[in-house]
C-alpha cells in the first residue's frame, strides 16, 4: 500500500519493528515515500530552491502498510533511496504543518467531522493537500471564510498519490496569526465496524517555510 519515510529525534535500536502509534504521525517529520502503485513522491517535487532539513541526532523510520489479498502469510520488503547533502544557507527550508485529529470516529453509514484550531504563528504554505482514506466522500479546508482546498468528490487514488497544490517560494499562501483553520471530512462507511485513526483519517497536510514542524492536533497548536 505504501512506504513513507519519516525522521524523529525519538531514537530506537536499529532494526526495531513495532506498531505505528497515533502520536508518531504528529511528532515525526515527514520526508517522502512511495505508494502501492509504485508512484514516487518525486512526481510532486519540492519547488526549486526548497529542501527538507533534518536536525542532528535524528533517526530515519519507514512506516509501511501492506494489504495481503491472500489467505497465506506473505514476506514483504520496502526500500527507499535518500539523497543527503550538507546544509546550504542559500536553500529555503520547508517543514510540515498539519491540521488533524487522532480522535476520528467513522460510524457505519454516512458521517462527517470538522477539526481545526486558531493559528498561533504566521505560516507561509508552499504545498498543501487534503487527506482522507477509502470511505471518504469529500473534504474541504477553509481559513475564515476563504476556501483553501476543496475536494468535492474524493478519489481514493489521492490517498497514496496526493493531489498537492504548489506555489512558488515567493508566492506562498499565508495563514495569519489568529486565523481559524477548519477541515471538514465526509465519509460513507459501507462496513459494519466503526473506523478510527489510522484506518481512516481527516487531515490537511502542508509544507511551509520554516525550521520546525507545526500541528493543529485535536484542536491544540503545537510546534516541535
Amino acid at each position: 500500500h505504501h512506504a513513507v519515510l519519516f525522521a524523529s529525534q525519538s531514537l530506537e535500536e536499529i532494526g526495531t519493528t513495532r506498531d505505528w502509534e497515533g502520536a508518531d504521525q504528529i511528532t515525526s517529520r515527514f520526508l517522502g515515500g512511495v505508494g502501492g502503485e509504485g508512484v514516487s513522491g518525486g512526481d510532486t517535487p519540492l519547488p526549486p530552491g526548497a529542501v527538507f532539513r533534518i536536525p542532528a541526532g535524528s533517526g530515519f523510520y519507514i512506516q509501511t502498510h501492506y494489504l495481503n489479498a491472500t489467505d497465506a502469510p506473505i514476506t514483504t520488503e520496502s526500500a527507499l533511496e535518500v539523497k543527503l547533502a550538507d546544509p546550504d544557507p542559500t536553500k529555503t527550508v520547508l517543514s510540515m504543518f498539519v491540521n488533524t485529529s487522532v480522535d476520528i470516529k467513522v460510524t457505519p453509514g454516512e458521517s462527517s467531522q470538522t477539526i481545526g484550531c486558531e493559528v498561533q504563528e504566521d505560516t507561509s504554505l508552499i504545498m498543501y493537500v487534503n487527506h482522507i482514506h477509502e470511505t471518504g466522500v469529500s473534504i474541504s479546508t477553509t481559513v475564515g471564510e476563504h476556501m483553501v482546498k476543496h475536494d468535492p468528490s474524493w478519489n481514493y487514488e489521492w490517498t497514496t498519490h496526493p493531489n498537492f497544490k504548489t506555489t512558488a517560494l515567493d508566492q506562498p499562501l499565508v495563514l495569519r496569526k489568529g486565523d481559524k483553520i477548519k477541515t471538514t471530512c465526509h465519509w460513507n462507511n459501507t462496513g459494519s465496524k466503526t473506523l478510527g485513526f489510522p484506518d481512516e483519517m481527516c487531515a490537511f497536510l502542508t509544507f511551509y517555510v520554516g525550521n520546525k514542524d507545526r500541528a493543529c492536533a485535536n484542536g491544540r497548536w503545537a510546534e516541535f
